[in-house]
């Protein structure tokens, strides 16, 4: 039946829309046992020749394929190439975007059906290459010559070590993105595998040389 019954309707017999359907029945011989048998009926399958579409759960992976996620697009403060100093603020950010960051929501119909997934990023976790880590439920503040030698208000860190003895005399530093994935449609709702999308930078750090 298109549209379908309200999902109150009686018909429904304690089902929900997107578990099974609500077909128009006509049976002019008649039915046994059934005075009748005529009008809407519940089918948790399409009856044959009426071919089946996507159950919501499906078609939400069908809407999730055509999703490409992004690495985290990462900066910090020194930034690569630039040479930080000990014990000094470090400054940790992700640029964000709707694919790389999120909120970001697709929808898709199948016949009477329609289904939105939506994707963000719940955390970003920091590695620092010294062994120390960061995790942020924010993307972080940007850094700007205004803020001077402050910390980040969300999302820093500090080393106590010099990078000298690291190959190349570098952290190798990694930026990995939590994506969660949650779908709702024909009445139902659920939730995709999370994702995780990484990236990498290097940061130079050293000592401040005093000179007499």
């Amino acid at each position: 039946m298109n549209p379908q019954p309200d999902p109150d309707n009686w018909v429904w017999l304690g089902h929900k829309p997107g578990d099974g359907a609500i077909y128009g029945q006509t049976c002019p011989f008649g039915y046994e046992g059934d005075s009748a048998p005529n009008g809407p009926v519940w089918l948790q399958s399409p009856p044959p020749g009426f071919g089946g579409g996507p159950t919501p759960a499906q078609l939400a992976q069908e809407i999730f394929a055509t999703m490409k996620f992004d690495v985290p697009d990462i900066g910090t403060a020194p930034e690569k190439g630039a040479k930080g100093v000990l014990g000094m603020p470090v400054w940790l950010w992700a640029n964000t975007s709707r694919t790389s960051w999120g909120p970001w929501a697709e929808s898709k119909s199948s016949g009477s059906l329609s289904v939105t997934l939506t994707a963000k990023v719940t955390q970003i976790d920091w590695t620092m290459g010294d062994g120390g880590s960061r995790t942020c439920t924010v993307p972080g503040t940007p850094y700007s010559p205004d803020k001077g030698a402050t910390q980040s208000p969300d999302c820093g860190y500090r080393y106590t070590t010099t990078s000298a003895g690291k190959p190349g005399g570098k952290f190798q530093v990694g930026a990995t993105t939590t994506w969660a994935v949650h779908w709702e449609g024909g009445g139902q709702q659920g939730d995709l595998a999370p994702i995780k999308k990484t990236s990498t930078t290097e940061l130079t750090v050293g000592e401040v040389q005093v000179l007499n």
